[in-house]
């Protein structure tokens, strides 16, 4: 929850068909209430845990390339 403020994006596997239709769409911050994208990426595995990754540049460099 520390690094919320930095949270850029949230990336769902692309195969994914619990996620596949909301590609594209928005969620909300709701510390701040602002909108980040939720993006296609292979590298999330559908099989761990939820599915999704959330993308925090400042906090990972993985998540800023």
């Amino acid at each position: 929850p520390e690094t919320m403020l930095g949270d850029a994006a949230v990336a769902v596997n692309p195969q994914d068909e619990r996620y596949k239709a909301l590609i594209g769409k928005f969620v909300e911050l709701p510390l701040v209430g602002r909108l980040i994208p939720i993006i296609a990426d292979d590298y999330c595995d559908p099989e761990f845990g939820t599915g999704c990754v959330k993308i925090t540049p400042a906090h990972d460099f993985n998540d800023y390339e």
